[in-house]
């Protein structure tokens, strides 16, 4: 955001969108009231959601599912404690985590497209080439821009093609 935006804003020449407030939020790491009532502007605030939608159902076993045919929002499920204004969720269909966790929620809200080193290590909701959304663990392939896909139950996915990752953070059941 550019210093004359910022500086509309305080002066009450400039109300901020929704869109750049959301950004803010995640950026700061605050829950979108709070920043709202940092910043003066909590009078006329939207409603903080108390929900978040469930944007598809992932594969987490042998099972596919394509993201692109099973794209939500589903229904909503409620806003974990750690959330913020861009988390998701998505169910997790499959085995490949254990069976304990077929048809749990797994939460999400920050994709990144490619991956970063960050994620390596880490339980991520990945799509790869293809159009199918998996969670996995991820790690760097041996190909370079290609990424190794691990499980608890199942044989690891190797060198597979990306499109974009996102940290898990958080899980429950449904």
């Amino acid at each position: 955001m550019s210093q004359s935006t910022v500086s509309k804003w305080e002066t009450d020449r400039q109300e901020p969108e929704l869109e750049a407030l959301t950004r803010m939020s995640s950026y700061f790491g605050k829950d979108l009231h709070t920043l709202l009532s940092e910043l003066g502007l909590d009078g006329d605030a939207p409603p903080v959601t108390t929900m978040v939608p469930v944007v598809g159902y992932v594969g987490a076993g042998s099972e596919a599912h394509f993201y692109a045919d099973a794209q939500g929002p589903f229904d909503e499920v409620a806003m974990p404690a750690w959330g913020t204004p861009l988390t998701v969720a998505v169910e997790l269909r499959g085995n490949s985590l254990g069976p304990i966790l077929n048809g749990w929620i797994a939460y999400f809200d920050k994709r990144q497209d490619p991956p970063t080193e960050e994620l390596f290590g880490k339980l991520c909701v990945v799509e790869i080439a293809g159009g199918q959304v998996l969670v996995k663990v991820l790690q760097k392939g041996r190909i370079p821009a290609r990424f190794d896909l691990h499980s608890q139950m199942e044989a690891p996915l190797m060198d597979q093609e990306v499109v974009w990752a996102a940290r898990v953070t958080g899980m429950t059941p449904r």
